[in-house]
């Protein structure tokens, strides 16, 4: 909508000679801010097609087994075309691998993210066709973007859902305590939880309302978390927390080293939640290894002014992140199977490649190549069975290799002490002559 000017209807602009003048400064006849106008328009995103996760993105996946998640089509401004639906991952550098989603019932399709390695960086996205012949990706703008997770296993260390004190420290009638919260305070900003995010009990300051005016820094802290032998160790948390923005009221987190506390949070603006919001914190730097591992809390101190909900904390869970490579049953260099690493395997290698001899049988799933690898025969350990393995093992038995590698994406289950994994896939050179 263009507003016209009061000085010249149909215009927004007054013309004189070869120019046109914007009549919001013209000063002879004064049209004070007469040309002013607005251009207003309404926009909708549209997708042809909705891609959604019910169930949520994997976070982590467990090495050496698949993984599987939900995915819904939703028809939109068009419809989905049957079996379109298409996983695109890949775990390394390189091109994208595909697989197709499979119907599970409704507009609902299962993608399976094939087993990975500790050392894989997992990226996919997930796109389908529709019938006005358009391809819809989720993330919209994949492969630009993508979807990532990574590959491990996380270890409890420690757990609290304040079912009961588990031996925190600072806790005060009406200021921290433990117990169901009640909904209540709110001048400022969402009142508390009327309920834990699970199952009954909070880690809370003033259960009963908002925090107080002109409180001092006030702390409550854990008992002693033994992360002795743990690394990679991160800090989840819920937290429904209400603060002033810093210049009057203040909110902390910190996290105990052995020596000193460190400070890993402090509201910077005002803050205000209306619901149950998980907190991830990585806190390796100062917990693994720790035998004395800490965390506290702190509220105020407060001003004399507004007064919001303050912390309310729920399901703490401090834990390691590790990752075991899976490992497969093969011994490296016996090619034959028979249990033994000899020259009945050399044999039998060039047999095959002559086409005189049986296939070997697939025995480990290499990641980087969504395929299988007769891993067993990759004594070079570039991540292949070929003839160039033969080769390599005629030099390993005549002393020019002095050790048989393997494809450190498939790795075996026991290596042999005088065998290596060849981290740089690059196999040794067998000497001349």
């Amino acid at each position: 909508v263009i507003v016209e000017s009061s000085a010249n209807p149909g215009e927004s602009y007054y013309r004189s000679d070869s120019e046109w003048l914007d009549l919001y400064d013209y000063e002879d006849p004064p049209w004070d801010h007469t040309a002013n106008f607005c251009i207003k328009a309404l926009i909708t995103d549209e997708s042809f097609l909705n891609i959604l996760f019910p169930d949520g993105l994997p976070e982590y996946i467990d090495p050496g087994v698949p993984t599987t998640f939900t995915v819904q089509i939703e028809d939109n401004v068009e419809s989905y075309v049957p079996g379109s639906g298409t996983l695109h991952y890949r775990y390394y550098d390189g091109t994208f691998l595909t697989s197709p989603l499979t119907p599970i019932g409704d507009d609902l399709y299962e993608a399976t993210l094939p087993p990975a390695n500790c050392n894989a960086t997992p990226e996919y996205y997930i796109s389908a066709e529709s019938d006005g012949g358009s391809t819809i990706f989720s993330p919209p703008d994949a492969p630009n973007s993508v979807y990532t997770t990574i590959v491990g296993t996380l270890i409890a260390i420690f757990e609290d859902d304040f079912s009961t004190n588990q031996g925190w420290t600072g806790l005060i009638s009406g200021q921290w305590e433990i117990g169901q919260p009640t909904g209540g305070g709110g001048q400022y900003g969402c009142p508390d939880p009327a309920s834990a995010y699970s199952p009954v009990n909070v880690l809370g300051y003033n259960l009963n309302g908002d925090y107080e005016n002109n409180i001092s820094l006030r702390w409550v802290t854990s008992p002693e978390i033994n992360c002795s032998e743990y690394t990679n160790i991160t800090l989840t948390f819920y937290r429904w927390l209400g603060v002033e923005r810093p210049l009057y009221d203040h909110a902390y987190l910190e996290v105990f080293d052995g020596a000193d506390w460190v400070q890993i949070f402090e509201n910077e603006t005002e803050i205000n939640d209306c619901s149950w919001q998980k907190q991830v914190y990585d806190v390796s730097t100062w917990a693994d290894n720790n035998p004395g591992f800490k965390i506290r809390f702190g509220m105020g101190p407060t001003d004399g002014g507004w007064r919001y909900c303050g912390w309310n904390i729920d399901d703490i869970f401090v834990a390691s992140f590790e990752c075991e490579p899976p490992g497969c049953p093969f011994t490296p260099g016996d090619i034959n199977s028979d249990g033994n690493v000899m020259g009945n395997d050399v044999t039998y290698g060039v047999r095959y490649f002559k086409g005189l001899g049986e296939q070997p049988p697939d025995s480990c799933w290499n990641d980087s190549t969504s395929s299988w690898l007769y891993s067993g025969g990759d004594v070079n350990g570039n991540c292949q069975f070929t003839g160039s393995d033969i080769t390599f093992l005629v030099a390993y038995f005549k002393g020019y290799n002095p050790e048989i590698l393997w494809c450190p994406q498939t790795p075996p289950l026991v290596p042999p002490h005088q065998l290596r994994k060849n981290k740089e896939c690059n196999p040794s050179t067998t000497p001349e002559g």
